[in-house]
């Protein structure tokens, strides 16, 4: 009985310092990619820019696809952590009193991302039968 309560914990941990670390590291990949655009700009066009973002965010769209059809666990994981380090980059790129309807309605969306996360958690845990006591 302890050596499971001891699991739990461990469970627990585990679960919050992936959870924690991933979104740091998305954190510091969105600081550097806003860094880098004025570079890419500079050395295409603007258009040229617009078009290799939208078409690595389509890429990034189906790649997600797949890894949430790869392990859906994971993928929760992963939406629930991109869902923080978004809102945690918003929250500090900007003043409160500064920020527009657009800024405002991206942390709306933040939230939702950590909500279907969470949902893709639970969903994976289902299709497995995980209970709490199996989970944590």
């Amino acid at each position: 009985m302890e050596e499971q309560a001891r699991e739990k914990k461990f469970r627990e941990r585990f679960w919050l310092i992936t959870m924690l670390f991933v979104a740091w590291c998305i954190a510091i990949i969105m600081r550097l990619a806003s860094l880098m655009l004025p570079s890419v700009i500079q050395a295409a066009s603007v258009h040229r820019a617009q078009a290799v973002i939208a078409g690595g965010i389509v890429a990034i769209g189906f790649a997600a696809f797949e890894f949430k059809k790869w392990n859906q666990l994971w993928y929760g994981t992963v939406e629930v952590s991109f869902g923080i380090a978004s809102a945690f980059v918003l929250s500090f790129s900007t003043m409160p009193a500064d920020m527009h309807l657009t800024q405002w309605a991206s942390l709306v969306g933040c939230a939702f991302v950590v909500g279907r996360g969470r949902n893709n958690v639970e969903e994976a845990r289902a299709k497995h039968h995980w209970t709490n006591a199996d989970y944590r």
